[in-house]
């Protein structure tokens, strides 16, 4: 098994989708003909670079940051996924594949946005990102190309 099938067995559990970009289509675009409403919640995501037939990843991210009063910030899984990519990720030179986890539902969340009880701290996608890039380091002993830090 590979690293990124290590890494996507980690997320087995969570409803999830894909997508593929081509060099001569944007983001906005493929959305905008093609927004799940899975993508309308929290989770994580991965980028990985297609070369061959070879996926290599090259960042993991998620959305659905917690403020210091316990609520989930505003922005879905699919503006995250948009936001800076198209200018961190050269779309117009590679094909990449992105892979998206829904861990936690808006559904999920009371009319504060904040979580129902009982809560999983283990679906709260910081937790989740933490542990991808946990499995990704151990794996490959760097962080993929594109995260910054961990």
């Amino acid at each position: 098994m590979n690293t990124l099938d290590k890494t996507l067995n980690i997320l087995s559990t969570y409803p999830k989708g894909t997508f593929e970009t081509n060099k001569k289509t944007k983001l906005s675009e493929i959305f905008e003909n093609n927004i799940p409403k899975e993508l309308n919640n929290y989770g994580v995501y991965i980028f990985t670079e297609k070369a061959s037939n070879i996926e290599t990843i090259v960042y993991i991210g998620k959305n659905g940051t917690i403020n210091k009063k316990g609520q989930f910030c505003t922005h879905s899984l699919a503006r995250r996924i948009m936001q800076g990519k198209e200018e961190r990720f050269d779309l117009k030179k590679k094909n990449y594949k992105v892979y998206w986890f829904v861990t936690i539902s808006k559904s999920d969340l009371d009319s504060n946005n904040q979580l129902e009880p009982p809560v999983n701290v283990a679906n709260i996608p910081s937790v989740v990102e933490c542990k991808l890039l946990e499995k990704y380091y151990e794996l490959e002993r760097r962080l993929p190309e594109y995260n910054n830090a961990f």
